[in-house]
């Protein structure tokens, strides 16, 4: 599923704006496309080459330390997480139950949010990014407390959960994706004869 400007993942992308910039990027030239790689190397930050079947590049300045930890922690899940849990009747027979299968929901929504949210025209989902807010989510419940509250060692050991998602935070925001290349549709190059 590419994200388009007209299609959900295009619409999602720009308004969320989650992915996290990993700054210029080569895009990968087909062999057989007729177009020097050099010309991306030497050339204005932005070329277009449309005409070719070929995106514009971009010299997207790379998310620094900050940005990227804000980026990484899943902000709108852990709401909506916050959200349904302080709507749970108080302590029932349930009660327990209700948490965790919230706790679970919220997690598998993790990833498919932040794939919709890191999809950009001509590059993939951030694959790095989804999977370090999906192990971010359970941290941050953990250190909430949630269904955890209603274990008996937690109550003496919450400071461990606030120990861990302080480093946690901290270790992740210092991963710095590797760009991914631009991908060209194979079927857009020109003629050999046209170049």
């Amino acid at each position: 599923m590419a994200a388009t400007p007209g299609s959900l993942c295009g619409i999602l992308a720009a308004l969320m704006s989650r992915r996290i910039e990993t700054g210029p990027v080569l895009p990968d030239i087909p062999e057989d496309s007729g177009v020097a790689r050099a010309i991306f190397v030497a050339g204005p930050s932005t070329r277009d080459l449309s005409g070719r079947g070929i995106a514009a590049f971009s010299s997207q300045q790379a998310d620094g330390y900050v940005d990227r930890l804000l980026k990484y922690i899943p902000a709108e899940i852990v709401a909506l997480y916050l959200g349904v849990i302080n709507v749970i009747p108080p302590p029932q027979s349930d009660h327990k139950i209700a948490l965790w299968v919230v706790s679970i929901i919220s997690a598998l929504c993790v990833p498919l949010y932040m794939y919709l949210a890191t999809q950009k025209p001509h590059h993939g989902a951030l694959w790095s990014q989804i999977l370090i807010s999906s192990v971010a989510f359970p941290l941050w419940v953990f250190a909430i407390g949630g269904p955890f509250e209603q274990c008996k060692w937690y109550v003496n050991y919450r400071w461990v959960a606030a120990i861990t998602i302080c480093f946690a935070t901290f270790l992740f925001g210092l991963y710095m994706p590797s760009p991914a290349p631009i991908t060209i549709p194979s079927g857009n190059t020109p003629a050999a004869g046209n170049a």
